[in-house]
C-alpha cells in the first residue's frame, strides 16, 4: 500500500477490503474434486436437521420420567373377561381398577352401570345382544349401590294436620 496514490479516503478503504477479499477468493478458487464438493454441500445442508433431531431427543429425555423409559398409560382400563348365558339373561364379568364404576354399552346404546369391588365387576340379566364394550369412571366417594339390610330406610310417619270445620257465621 505504500507509494500508491488514492483519489479519496473511500478508495483507500476499499483497497484494504479488496486485499482481504482477494486472499479469501484465492483460497476458495482452488479446484476440488466434484465428489468432495457434493459431500461438503450435503453435510452443510444436513447440519440443521441433525441439530434439530438432537435437540428433540434431548427435550424428550428431559421430559420423560426417570424411573420409566416408557410413558405410563394411567390406570388400567376395564376389561370384559367373560359372557355367560343364564335363564335371566346374560351375565358379563370383568376386571377394572378398584374404586370406580363401570358402564356397559351394547353398540352405541347405554345398558347399565356397576360398581367395581376388589377389582372385579359384573352385570346380571342383560337382555341386549352385543357387541359389548365397557368404560370406567373413578369415583371420588363410595356410593351405596345396594342398600344393606341394616341401612334400609325406615319410613317416618308424619302427623298431618286435621282439617278444622268451617266456623259458623255470626
Amino acid at each position: 500500500m505504500r507509494g500508491q496514490i488514492y483519489c479519496s479516503e473511500k478508495c483507500a478503504r476499499d483497497a484494504g477490503r479488496h486485499e482481504v477479499w482477494r486472499r479469501i477468493q484465492g483460497i476458495l478458487a482452488r479446484p476440488v474434486p466434484a465428489r468432495l464438493a457434493v459431500a461438503a454441500v450435503v453435510l452443510a445442508a444436513a447440519a440443521p436437521v441433525t441439530l434439530a433431531l438432537r435437540t428433540a431427543r434431548e427435550l424428550d429425555r428431559v421430559t420423560l420420567p426417570v424411573a420409566s423409559a416408557r410413558p405410563s398409560r394411567g390406570p388400567a382400563s376395564p376389561r370384559l373377561e367373560s359372557v355367560t348365558e343364564t335363564p335371566a339373561g346374560l351375565r358379563l364379568e370383568g376386571s377394572a381398577p378398584s374404586g370406580g364404576a363401570v358402564f356397559l354399552f351394547s353398540g352405541a346404546r347405554f345398558v347399565g352401570a356397576a360398581p367395581v369391588e376388589n377389582g372385579r365387576f359384573q352385570f346380571d340379566g342383560v337382555r341386549e345382544r352385543g357387541p359389548f364394550r365397557v368404560g370406567a369412571l373413578p369415583l371420588s366417594a363410595p356410593i351405596a349401590w345396594a342398600p344393606s339390610p341394616a341401612a334400609a330406610p325406615v319410613p317416618v310417619a308424619r302427623a298431618l294436620p286435621t282439617p278444622r270445620p268451617p266456623a259458623a257465621a255470626p
